[in-house]
């Protein structure tokens, strides 16, 4: 049985669990009661408040207000290390994580506040040997990695373009969705961003809408709506052979397949269809199913397909987007690197 700790317990790390309409499956607490062969043991806040509030998953639990002293007490036990801090704070965290024998870091999005810290995360895991996943829950969906597959190899045709939206600020939601359109197409090329007239949740983290170019060929626009009035999230991506579509704020997909008009003659529509692939389902389970990954990697040896690279990538496109729309014009991206580049007059 793997052991288990998390530092920061706000609404990621357990305050969801409260909502009747999000239950276990929404939180890093939550999600450990979930999955067989590991057990949450410790957690820890610098808030006492939060540690000892009337919640019965944490009277389960061994409670510390500092994270050295949570991984001191764990003597190397403490094999994976669930990380819900913000951004600011995780580079910290990582270190306490790694110097205290974690085997396998799950780490919150984004997975810094800046490029440079990512890098830095990303390079002391790999030093150490540390697997790190970082939570862009829909990259663990089986349903959309078996679709990206379909994508990726051609079998919609070529991209010829999309849209994709979201709520709630460019590095909060904002991030998810730059994460799973890289999923389905590839490293960005260049970006070029501005403000967006709906507002955020945070003035800190405003929306910003975008032109994405991808290193596969399409041009994707992504706009940010205002969170206050409803929660929405997901793409539309046409190919030359079909359409795909998310339902369910990008939890679940839609297929449209190109195929003779049935009105038009010599002309070719698009139709509804089933999805393209076969033997996998919609699940909102996804904090679970990393966690499933990580175990399987340390107790199996199953090869871990998502990695930091993925999101230190998609750090590097939210920088340059957020460079663009403030100081204007395209900003072009080194696709091996993917590291901000300079913005260039438009």
């Amino acid at each position: 049985m793997l052991q288990a700790g998390i530092i920061g317990l706000g609404r990621i790390g357990i305050g969801f669990i409260s909502d009747p309409n999000r239950g276990l499956a929404s939180t890093h607490v939550g999600s450990y009661k979930l999955v067989d062969g590991v057990e949450l043991i410790s957690a820890c806040d610098s808030n006492p408040a939060v540690l000892y509030q009337d919640c019965k998953e944490l009277r389960l639990l061994n409670l510390y207000q500092d994270m050295a002293e949570m991984m001191w007490d764990g003597c190397g036990d403490l094999e994976i290390i669930s990380i819900c801090t913000p951004p600011d704070q995780h580079l910290a965290c990582v270190q306490a994580a790694v110097a205290g024998g974690a085997r396998a870091i799950f780490l919150e999005k984004p997975i810094a506040d800046t490029y440079e810290t990512g890098q830095h995360i990303v390079e002391l895991c790999e030093r150490k040997g540390v697997a790190l996943l970082v939570d862009h829950q829909r990259r663990f969906s089986p349903l959309h990695r078996a679709a990206s597959g379909y994508v990726l190899t051609g079998k919609m045709g070529r991209i010829q373009g999309g849209w994709a939206w979201y709520t709630a600020g460019l590095f909060n939601s904002g991030t998810h969705l730059i994460n799973l359109l890289s999923l389905y197409l590839g490293n960005a090329y260049w970006v070029r961003g501005r403000p967006s007239v709906n507002p955020s949740w945070k003035e800190d983290d405003p929306n910003i809408d975008a032109l994405v170019r991808f290193m596969s060929g399409p041009e994707i626009t992504i706009h940010g709506f205002d969170h206050k009035h409803y929660a929405d999230f997901g793409f539309t991506i046409w190919g030359t052979e079909g359409k795909l579509e998310t339902t369910n704020n990008g939890m679940g997909l839609l297929y449209w397949e190109a195929r003779e008009s049935a009105v038009f003659s010599g002309y070719n529509e698009l139709y509804p269809a089933s999805l393209p692939v076969r033997g996998v389902k919609e699940t909102d389970r996804l904090i679970p199913l990393g966690i499933e990954m990580l175990r399987d990697y340390l107790e199996e040896e199953t090869p871990l397909d998502v990695s930091g690279r993925d999101a230190l990538a998609t750090l590097k496109v939210l920088e340059a987007i957020k460079l663009s729309a403030t100081k204007g014009g395209v900003i072009c991206l080194d696709p091996l690197e993917q590291s901000p580049g300079q913005a260039t007059p438009s």
